[in-house]
């Protein structure tokens, strides 16, 4: 199944910085909504996503849980197929909502305008706050500490 650019598929291992890097570039000036998917234990890593979306854009979100069946070979039977339900969390995130959206179930409302903090994430100085925490912790060549009186 294809993905496509202004839809956002959660997973475990996924580095909630680089996704919010990418949702703050093309969120607004591409696309107008944005659909966030997750499963399973990926769950709160798309809420924690969300949220720091809704501190970040005045966005109206709209979110659905639901189940979705897994089909895996059984371990017992290799050619048995047991269905396992996993939950699954669909968050569609929206500049503008409808009426009709704003009378749905999950539906909640932009944060006021004193709880976004505009963010740009600059490409040229991605590494700065890297080579900051470099800079501090370097300790001129002492090598490493062994206390006070051990030589």
């Amino acid at each position: 199944e294809k993905i496509s650019r202004d839809e956002v598929r959660i997973a475990t291992d996924t580095d909630i910085k680089k996704t919010l890097i990418y949702v703050s570039q093309v969120f607004g000036s591409e696309f107008d909504a944005i659909t966030i998917k997750a499963t399973g234990r990926a769950i709160s890593k798309a809420v924690r996503l969300v949220e720091a979306m809704r501190h970040r854009f005045k966005l109206h979100q709209i979110s659905e849980v639901t189940t979705t069946w897994i089909e895996k070979p059984s371990k017992d039977d290799p050619n048995e197929i047991e269905k396992k339900p996993v939950a699954s969390l669909l968050i569609l995130c929206k500049m503008e909502a409808s009426e009709e959206e704003r009378t749905k179930i999950g539906y909640q409302a932009p944060l006021p305008d004193e709880e976004i903090t505009p963010w740009r994430y600059d490409v040229r100085n991605r590494n700065s706050h890297h080579q900051q925490n470099q800079q501090q912790n370097f300790r001129s060549g002492m090598g490493r500490g062994r206390g006070k009186f051990n030589n």
